[in-house]
């Protein structure tokens, strides 16, 4: 689901939204390339979420809209998500699981066998 494999969703979580001092055992441009795939994608993840939840919960008449610019994007996702660890997985499993996630590699795009 991660682009960074060797690193657990918790290690991206805490240099995403860094409130403290980082001890994340990766570079500073893996930190950056972390960010800006996260800065990158989380309005259409967010507006992806908020399509699933009004297909799915039809009766549902939340005032919360995720798409608001009005607020950051950490209080955004805090008001559904929380900012306990595991926020990222929320966001991404039903986004992937309902076939929304985009994939940046071409490697399986060969039509050679």
């Amino acid at each position: 689901m991660i682009p960074y494999k060797r690193y657990g969703t918790e290690v991206i979580e805490e240099t995403i939204f860094q409130t403290t001092h980082l001890t994340v055992a990766a570079d500073e441009s893996t930190i950056y390339r972390w960010r800006k795939w996260f800065s990158e994608l989380i309005d259409y993840w967010l507006f992806i979420l908020q399509s699933l939840r009004i297909q799915l919960e039809p009766n549902e008449t939340s005032t919360d809209d995720l798409s608001s610019r009005l607020l950051p994007v950490h209080k955004r996702v805090g008001q559904w998500f929380g900012t306990a660890c595991g926020w990222l997985g929320k966001i991404v499993h039903p986004v992937a699981n309902h076939h929304f996630w985009i994939h940046t590699r071409s490697a399986f795009l060969s039509t050679y066998p």
